[in-house]
């Protein structure tokens, strides 16, 4: 559990599988976060209701940190989903403040002046020194949102990079973005030739360290604690001992990968150049050239990663993006070319395993123990209240689902037919888009299923979508 704040006002945040859930704080809890006075209607009624009172000035918490070097705020248009402009973290203060420029006691440095709910002092996004992550703060606006979910106020939430922060009816949104990491550049920005067509097969080794986007190992489940430098040592140390033959590079990504794909000995599947970092695919597609090749050491927002090229193939040989190890709990047998664009399918769905699954383990590994009736009892709850309008599909999907798809809300790529259970495939075509799905029974266990769009739609919404939370597809 990760606390932070003073004595006077301690946050708790408990991890519940993806998402967090906060507990209660003292009478002084706005030690943390406090904010200035906004003007409309609708924020003036927000605050009203929930008792929180919006304050002139900012006062920087205990544990602001100065934030890494590169990270900014990017300002997109609503309407085109362009970059506007970028606004980077200042070099002698770990914090941005958002609100509509007309403020006397405090200047903001993203102003967005037209709408009426965006107040003088609204949010501020700013850096942990100790946790090495990016806050959210609304500060007592109301009208804050982030990948569509409502921030509570005065309530600090961890923000990932690449996460779309609403203001209010602004026609502008922001996304955080880090130094290192790539980013989608709008058509304005960027002239660069199209991604490398056809799949690419490889293994890799990722080493984490204190500053990359999130500092858990996934083979060890622990926070990771070493520096950049250290990470970088650790890699080209194993970089050496693969060479020389020490040892093979699937036994050291089984024993030091802190990426998830170490229980497969690193083994990534197929994949296109999209699916990567920009970084990775650069070496994986382009400079590795020959079965067996292993690359130097490769850096992105993840960490230090080394790649071995295990296979590629022309895009007539390519199997759809939901195939092989990528696929999770589904299966894939058709090729994306043979689709008709009536039988293209894009949903989110929930998982529910059962001691009768086929594989009946959660993401950590641990042992499925309720039964079918309890799961099904289970699901049958979720399906009520998601249609109660208490909590979406995609917050049941982060804290309960089963398949690896949770980390995205539950959506998965788009698929046709013959690349799902029969049972799964047979229940998205009786739906309408933005319908749900009875309970569903597979080999996998027990799903609900929302149908997103299907045909023509699909690679509209699939596009729009992935900007927010990317469909799973076992990247990097």
């Amino acid at each position: 559990m990760e606390t932070f704040g003073s004595k006077e006002a301690v946050y708790f945040i408990k991890p519940v599988g993806r998402v967090y859930y906060r507990g209660k704080q003292s009478a002084g809890e706005t030690a943390l976060a406090q904010g200035g006075k906004s003007h409309g209607k609708t924020m003036e009624a927000a605050r009203k209701a929930s008792g929180v009172k919006a304050q002139p000035t900012f006062k920087e918490p205990r544990w602001l940190g100065a934030a890494p070097s590169g990270a900014r705020l990017d300002v997109y248009s609503q309407k085109s989903n362009e970059r506007v402009r970028k606004v980077p973290f200042p070099a002698n203060r770990g914090y941005l403040l958002v609100g509509n420029g007309q403020g006397k006691a405090t200047a903001v440095d993203i102003v967005l002046a037209d709408a009426s709910d965006v107040g003088e002092l609204h949010a501020a996004v700013a850096f942990h020194r100790e946790h090495r992550k990016f806050y959210l703060i609304d500060l007592g606006a109301g009208a804050t949102r982030v990948r569509g979910q409502q921030v509570e106020p005065l309530k600090p939430l961890v923000i990932a990079e690449g996460s779309r922060i609403e203001f209010g009816s602004s026609s502008q949104y922001v996304r955080l973005r880090l130094g290192g990491a790539p980013e989608r550049q709008s058509p304005a920005e960027s002239t660069a030739a199209a991604p490398v067509p056809g799949q690419v097969r490889a293994r890799h080794i990722l080493i984490k360290h204190r500053d990359v986007r999130n500092p858990v190992s996934k083979r060890t489940g622990q926070p990771v604690s070493i520096s950049r430098d250290e990470a970088r040592a650790v890699i080209e140390s194993l970089r050496q001992h693969i060479l020389s033959g020490e040892a093979s590079f699937e036994e050291v990504a089984r024993i030091e990968s802190d990426c998830n794909s170490y229980k497969r000995g690193g083994d990534l599947g197929w994949f296109d150049y999209t699916t990567m970092q920009e970084p990775f695919a650069r070496v994986a597609f382009l400079e590795l050239k020959h079965t067996g090749d292993i690359s130097d050491v490769v850096e992105t927002s993840s960490g230090f990663h080394l790649i071995q090229l295990l296979g590629r193939r022309c895009p007539e040989q390519q199997a759809s993006p939901a195939s092989g190890i990528t696929g999770g709990d589904t299966d894939a047998t058709q090729s994306n070319a043979t689709r008709a664009p009536d039988d293209v399918f894009y949903v989110r769905h929930i998982l529910l395993k059962h001691t009768g699954s086929r594989n009946p383990s959660d993401l950590k590994g641990h042992p499925i123990v309720r039964s079918k009736a309890e799961a099904r009892a289970l699901l049958s709850k979720f399906q009520k209240t998601i249609q109660s309008g208490l909590v979406s599909f995609e917050q049941l999907a982060l804290q309960h689902s089963d398949c690896k798809s949770s980390r995205y809300g539950g959506r998965i790529r788009p698929f046709g037919p013959g690349e799902m259970h029969a049972e799964f495939e047979r229940a998205v075509r009786n739906l309408e888009p933005g319908q749900l799905s009875g309970i569903v029974e597979t080999p996998s266990g027990l799903h609900l299923i929302e149908l997103l769009a299907r045909g023509d739609d699909v690679w509209r919404l699939a596009k729009a979508g992935s900007q927010e939370t990317p469909a799973f597809n076992g990247s990097v």
